[in-house]
């Protein structure tokens, strides 16, 4: 097996990504960065007109192999200003309101970011017995303005709204930032795609970084309707259940650190999955098997299946915790993890393509 590089601080690629600011239709500047990873790998580039950005390998093979990876994360989007110039927002994806007092955010316009803080009355307690509790329409958003005046000089309603970025080693290979989910899927596409432009291949190899995933899983569609791959891959963030409360068994099921989650529920081909498993054994490539968070849905997986003609499928799942919040955690071994079983199955897939038709 390889040997894996837990100093993932060394990786400047990775932390120019966690450094970009990419919430669900704002997705510029994760799509600006794959892009140029795109072309580091001499793949022909494309980018379709909800913005997900495409590449391939082999474009002339029948026999297609789609990687595909969302590039957008949660956020807001301001929706009022008031007199005083506080900023009233949505949510942008599934985030609880609880985990956004007292953070720093990034506004996103034409005239450059804006950083501001998450603000409530800190006079209203409010308390439960479940602890404190409020609403979404109990925050704002505080860049320091005295007036609407003042804060629409710098800030609009629409505009998009971001986790300030955060990222930072902890322990041996942990990595913590916001939006892990899910530049961690996009960095191993993309390494993945890297690797795979070495190998002399006879199957076609399309990449693509999606946008709006967070949103009701909206940009796979016509990615898979241009593509028409005959396999997809989908690699995504899964919940970890190694914290507290987690799990309903006695053990944590899917932990940092202890490799890529394969995932057996409605969305996944078992024949995919079974091949995935193969390449781990034979390559000493540390998997959990898993029953995903749900039994369908919750990745692009369940959208890249059903279209066209329909699609095989599988997730590539990299545990993580604290999801949706402004500061999530993976684990560098687990991405590494991914990058090999990736390029490994797809190495053997291009030798044994006819065993994998799904006719």
């Amino acid at each position: 097996m390889t040997e894996y590089n837990t100093e993932w601080e060394n990786n400047s690629s990775f932390h120019e990504l966690l450094n970009t600011c990419s919430p669900s239709c704002r997705e510029y500047e994760s799509a600006t960065i794959f892009k140029t990873w795109l072309s580091t790998a001499h793949c022909q580039t494309s980018t379709d007109i909800l913005g997900n950005v495409t590449g391939c390998i082999n474009p002339q093979s029948e026999y297609k192999i789609l990687l595909t990876a969302h590039m957008d994360e949660v956020g807001l989007q301001i929706t009022h200003i008031n007199s005083n110039g506080l900023i009233f927002f949505r949510r942008v994806g599934g985030i609880e309101p609880m985990s956004l007092c007292g953070h720093e955010v990034t506004i996103l316009n034409k005239r450059g970011p804006v950083n501001g803080i998450i603000g409530r009355n800190a006079q209203n307690y409010n308390f439960t017995e479940q602890g404190l509790s409020f609403k979404m329409s109990d925050l704002w958003i505080d860049i320091g303005a005295d007036t609407k005046e003042e804060a629409t000089e710098k800030v609009w309603i629409g505009d998009f709204v971001s986790f300030k970025p955060n990222s930072q080693k902890i322990g041996k290979s942990r990595i913590c930032a916001k939006g892990l989910d899910n530049k961690t899927g996009l960095f191993i596409v993309a390494q993945t795609i890297k690797k795979l432009s070495k190998e002399q291949l006879s199957i076609g190899i399309y990449v693509a970084a999606t946008v709006q995933e967070e949103i009701r899983l909206r940009g796979i569609a016509p990615c898979v309707y241009n593509i028409k791959p005959t396999i997809g891959f989908v690699v995504d963030v899964g919940f970890a259940t190694d914290v507290p409360g987690s799990s309903q068994y006695d053990e944590p099921t899917f932990c940092l650190g202890k490799g890529v989650g394969l995932i057996h529920n409605a969305d996944n081909n078992p024949i995919l999955v079974d091949c995935l498993k193969q390449v781990a054994e034979s390559k000493k490539i540390p998997i959990q098997e898993t029953v995903g968070h749900t039994l369908s849905g919750g990745t692009d997986a369940m959208i890249l299946q059903l279209t066209a003609d329909g699609v095989a499928t599988a997730n590539i799942s990299i545990p993580c915790r604290y999801m949706h919040s402004h500061t999530e955690m993976c684990d560098w071994e687990d991405i590494e993890y991914a990058i090999e079983l990736l390029t490994q199955t797809i190495l053997k897939i291009d030798k044994e393509s006819n065993k994998y038709l799904f006719k």
